[in-house]
């Protein structure tokens, strides 16, 4: 039995191959089976089998298989060349008119910065809570500008110094608001202090920084001073700069605090340690 079934599929395939299968209809395989010796003869699909041989017909292409697995994604493509720009549009229709705004007019604020000593210059003055800012010159007068109108808090401070304000300061639609002379508080009276010695006995020396002698207390510590240490010796020099003397010293560290006020109102002070031998 199996060589006769190697001799049948031998025949198969020689009858495939020869020109006669090309009469077969597509797709189908049409054969006689001898049903005595089991040779396998193919024939068309017109062709009828002898008596002794059974038909028998197959398909060329066989049951569908299961679909596969799919395949792992192709590596990503290079980027494609930029594209030409494109034409410009047309120009678009005008828009409407817009409304009218709001007419606003601008008031100003002015004034001058005065102290006990007079004019201030380089005072900052501004409107609270506002980015109004104007500097006084040389003669302490201001303006500022471009306020709109309103009541405002005005500040005037001056260099190093602490600030006065004027309240309800009521600025008018092209209006100019002059305030006058804002005080400010009296800047520290500036001192030059020193201890000499002259003629078998100490000297203080007391100058403000514009030359002039004020009057002035001081009062002697020793050294090192306590807090709350009350002074061993005490005095005052009028405003002609006469320095009686500390009077009779015992050797050690001492020091020297002077207090000094002038006429205008200015007050100052400085310390000043020495040691006495």
């Amino acid at each position: 039995m199996r060589r006769g079934q190697l001799i049948t599929t031998a025949a198969v395939s020689l009858w495939l191959a020869s020109p006669f299968a090309m009469a077969q209809t597509p797709g189908v395989v049409t054969a006689c089976l001898q049903k005595s010796s089991g040779q396998l003869r193919i024939v068309s699909a017109s062709d009828a089998c002898s008596a002794n041989e059974t038909r028998l017909s197959w398909s060329t292409s066989g049951v569908q298989g299961p679909k596969g697995d799919k395949g792992d994604p192709g590596d990503k493509g290079d980027t494609g060349d930029k594209g030409d720009t494109g034409a410009t549009g047309g120009t678009g229709a005008p828009g409407g008119k817009g409304e009218r705004g709001e007419d606003v007019a601008f008031g100003s604020v002015v004034g001058q910065a005065i102290s006990c000593t007079g004019a201030v210059p380089g005072a900052l003055a501004y409107l609270a809570g506002q980015s109004f800012v104007a500097v006084s010159a040389s003669d302490g007068t201001f303006r500022i500008s471009n306020v709109r109108p309103g009541t405002y808090g005005l500040a005037v401070e001056p260099p190093g110094g602490t600030g006065t304000s004027v309240p309800g300061v009521v600025v008018t639609n092209g209006g100019v608001v002059a305030v006058g002379a804002v005080s400010v508080p009296c800047p520290p009276l500036k001192l030059s202090c020193s201890i000499r010695y002259f003629v078998g006995s100490y000297v203080l020396l007391v100058e403000a920084e514009d030359g002039t002698v004020p009057r002035y207390d001081w009062r002697l510590f020793s050294e090192p001073k306590a807090p709350g240490a009350v002074p061993f010796r005490a005095g005052s020099v009028d405003a002609d700069g006469t320095f009686a003397g500390f009077g009779p010293l015992t050797p050690g560290a001492l020091s020297v605090d002077v207090f000094a006020a002038n006429d205008a109102g200015q007050f100052g002070a400085c310390s000043v340690p020495f040691t006495f031998q």
